[in-house]
Protein backbone atom coordinates (compact mmCIF):
# COMPACT_ATOMS: atom_id res chain seq x y z
CA UNK A 1 0.00 0.00 0.00
CA UNK A 2 1.67 3.25 -1.38
CA UNK A 3 1.56 5.68 1.71
CA UNK A 4 -0.28 9.26 1.89
CA UNK A 5 3.63 11.36 1.56
CA UNK A 6 4.34 8.79 -0.93
CA UNK A 7 1.09 9.66 -2.97
CA UNK A 8 1.87 13.18 -2.51
CA UNK A 9 4.94 12.95 -4.23
CA UNK A 10 3.70 11.19 -6.83
CA UNK A 11 0.83 13.23 -7.69
CA UNK A 12 3.05 16.54 -7.65
CA UNK A 13 4.90 15.01 -9.97
CA UNK A 14 7.95 16.10 -8.26
CA UNK A 15 9.88 15.89 -4.87
CA UNK A 16 12.34 18.86 -4.07
CA UNK A 17 14.53 19.65 -1.80
CA UNK A 18 12.88 22.54 -0.45
CA UNK A 19 9.72 19.95 0.07
CA UNK A 20 11.28 18.89 3.25
CA UNK A 21 9.46 15.18 2.85
CA UNK A 22 10.77 13.14 5.56
CA UNK A 23 9.85 9.70 4.67
CA UNK A 24 9.59 7.30 7.85
CA UNK A 25 10.61 4.33 5.40
CA UNK A 26 13.51 3.59 2.32
CA UNK A 27 10.00 1.84 0.46
CA UNK A 28 8.26 5.14 0.71
CA UNK A 29 10.81 7.33 -0.81
CA UNK A 30 11.69 4.62 -3.61
CA UNK A 31 7.94 4.01 -4.58
CA UNK A 32 7.64 8.03 -6.16
CA UNK A 33 9.67 6.72 -8.66
CA UNK A 34 7.66 3.98 -10.50
CA UNK A 35 8.51 0.99 -7.72
CA UNK A 36 5.75 -0.44 -5.29
CA UNK A 37 7.65 -2.50 -2.89
CA UNK A 38 6.87 -2.96 1.05
CA UNK A 39 10.64 -2.83 2.61
CA UNK A 40 13.71 -2.02 1.82
CA UNK A 41 17.00 -2.68 3.85
CA UNK A 42 19.84 -1.99 1.45
CA UNK A 43 21.66 1.17 0.73
CA UNK A 44 20.18 1.99 -2.61
CA UNK A 45 18.36 0.65 -5.33
CA UNK A 46 17.36 1.38 -8.95
CA UNK A 47 14.04 3.38 -9.98
CA UNK A 48 11.59 2.21 -12.07
CA UNK A 49 13.30 3.49 -14.85
CA UNK A 50 16.53 1.80 -13.90
CA UNK A 51 18.40 4.60 -15.04
CA UNK A 52 18.76 6.46 -11.59
CA UNK A 53 19.78 4.65 -8.64
CA UNK A 54 18.09 5.96 -4.95
CA UNK A 55 20.25 6.03 -2.31
CA UNK A 56 20.21 6.55 1.47
CA UNK A 57 23.16 7.64 2.38
CA UNK A 58 24.04 7.06 6.63
CA UNK A 59 26.92 9.58 8.12
CA UNK A 60 27.16 7.25 11.57
CA UNK A 61 27.86 4.16 9.59
CA UNK A 62 30.27 1.47 10.51
CA UNK A 63 31.38 0.09 7.01
CA UNK A 64 31.20 3.44 4.87
CA UNK A 65 32.11 7.06 5.46
CA UNK A 66 29.78 9.34 4.46
CA UNK A 67 30.31 13.10 5.05
CA UNK A 68 27.56 15.78 3.30
CA UNK A 69 29.31 19.16 2.89
CA UNK A 70 28.11 22.33 4.95
CA UNK A 71 26.15 23.81 1.73
CA UNK A 72 24.26 20.24 1.09
CA UNK A 73 25.58 20.07 -2.91
CA UNK A 74 28.35 17.39 -2.13
CA UNK A 75 28.79 14.02 -0.38
CA UNK A 76 31.73 12.53 -0.01
CA UNK A 77 31.56 8.41 0.19
CA UNK A 78 34.38 5.78 1.18
CA UNK A 79 34.28 2.21 1.91
CA UNK A 80 36.03 1.78 5.48
CA UNK A 81 38.88 -0.83 5.87
CA UNK A 82 40.08 -2.91 3.15
CA UNK A 83 42.37 -0.15 0.56
CA UNK A 84 41.81 -2.38 -2.28
CA UNK A 85 37.92 -2.92 -1.73
CA UNK A 86 37.92 0.60 -1.38
CA UNK A 87 39.43 1.39 -5.06
CA UNK A 88 37.48 -1.34 -6.42
CA UNK A 89 34.25 0.31 -5.52
CA UNK A 90 35.03 3.42 -6.67
CA UNK A 91 36.04 2.00 -9.83
CA UNK A 92 32.95 0.53 -9.91
CA UNK A 93 31.22 4.09 -9.26
CA UNK A 94 33.02 5.42 -12.83
CA UNK A 95 32.00 2.29 -14.24
CA UNK A 96 29.00 2.15 -13.82
CA UNK A 97 28.05 6.39 -13.89
CA UNK A 98 24.58 6.20 -12.35
CA UNK A 99 22.83 9.25 -11.12
CA UNK A 100 21.45 9.13 -7.57
CA UNK A 101 18.40 10.77 -6.01
CA UNK A 102 19.66 11.27 -2.34
CA UNK A 103 17.79 10.64 0.60
CA UNK A 104 20.10 11.56 3.62
CA UNK A 105 19.64 9.26 6.54
CA UNK A 106 18.69 11.43 10.12
CA UNK A 107 17.36 10.41 13.63
CA UNK A 108 14.64 12.56 15.33
CA UNK A 109 14.89 11.15 18.75
CA UNK A 110 13.80 7.35 18.42
CA UNK A 111 12.54 7.82 14.66
CA UNK A 112 14.78 7.74 11.74
CA UNK A 113 13.77 9.37 8.43
CA UNK A 114 15.34 9.95 5.17
CA UNK A 115 15.03 13.51 3.54
CA UNK A 116 15.45 14.01 -0.39
CA UNK A 117 18.57 16.16 -0.44
CA UNK A 118 18.76 16.54 -4.06
CA UNK A 119 19.78 14.23 -7.57
CA UNK A 120 23.83 13.89 -7.44
CA UNK A 121 26.47 12.60 -10.26
CA UNK A 122 29.53 11.45 -9.54
CA UNK A 123 32.28 14.29 -10.14
CA UNK A 124 34.84 11.30 -11.48
CA UNK A 125 37.53 14.19 -11.85
CA UNK A 126 37.08 14.89 -7.97
CA UNK A 127 37.03 11.17 -7.11
CA UNK A 128 40.46 10.13 -8.73
CA UNK A 129 42.47 13.13 -7.11
CA UNK A 130 40.63 12.28 -3.58
CA UNK A 131 40.67 8.25 -3.80
CA UNK A 132 36.91 8.55 -2.64
CA UNK A 133 33.35 8.93 -4.33
CA UNK A 134 32.67 12.68 -4.91
CA UNK A 135 29.65 13.29 -5.37
CA UNK A 136 28.16 16.81 -6.83
CA UNK A 137 24.67 17.82 -6.50
CA UNK A 138 23.06 18.94 -10.08
CA UNK A 139 19.95 19.23 -9.42
CA UNK A 140 17.07 20.02 -6.58
CA UNK A 141 14.24 18.02 -7.74
CA UNK A 142 13.48 14.84 -9.01
CA UNK A 143 10.21 14.08 -11.45
CA UNK A 144 8.27 11.49 -9.68
CA UNK A 145 5.84 8.70 -11.31
CA UNK A 146 3.85 6.01 -10.22
CA UNK A 147 3.75 2.18 -11.37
Amino acid sequence: MIKAITKRAISAGHIKVSDHLRFSLKADAVNCFGREIKSLQCGGTFTGRHDFWVWFPDTDNQEWSNEISKCGTKIYERKKGDAAEAKAYLKKQISDNKKHHVFLRSKVGNSTYYTYRGTFQLSIECSLAEKRAVWTRYDTQAETYAV
